[in-house]
């Protein structure tokens, strides 16, 4: 399907944004709302379309069920963060507030687009409807479902 490419090219885009992001901070250019927008263009479109994606491949599990792990589970990794990335906010001197945090989360988003590109999964619903596409193409002629004398000999 589609979904992977469209999902590999929002995490690349999205990494270049992030570095340029980092760039902007460093530099202290003024142009960084603008950066951010950019990032928040490439990155926001990424949970609906790998709920999408998730669906696909967990198939035939409920689409409701799948949106709430996925949702709890970003939620979860979020709240980890968020304290995490808190106490690495004045590492280094010289530096704006949070530069380095901002640094690990350009390599996170670099890690998770390496993963996410080498991933070999299965499309589950698409294998499904592939198989019934084929199902439903097939002519079946009653001598191929039945004996050729029928279900009884009578001598």
């Amino acid at each position: 399907r589609a979904y992977f490419s469209v999902i590999v090219s929002l995490l690349l885009f999205g990494a270049f944004a992030l570095a340029e992001c980092g760039l902007v901070l460093d530099k202290s250019i003024h142009y960084l709302p603008w950066v951010l927008l950019l990032v928040a263009a490439l990155v926001g479109p990424l949970q609906p379309v790998a709920t999408e994606l998730a669906v696909d491949v967990t198939y035939p599990q409920c689409e409701n069920s799948v949106l709430v792990l996925l949702q709890l589970f970003s939620n979860f990794c979020s709240s980890l963060f968020i304290p995490f990335f808190k106490l690495c906010r004045d590492v280094g001197e010289n530096r704006p507030q949070y530069l380095f945090s901002f640094y690990l989360l350009i390599v996170l988003h670099a890690g998770v687009t390496v993963y996410f590109a080498t991933f070999e999964g299965r499309y589950r619903r698409l294998e499904w409807e592939l198989k019934k596409k084929n199902d439903v193409n097939r002519i079946t002629i009653p001598s191929e479902t039945m004996p050729l004398l029928g279900s009884k000999i009578d001598l």
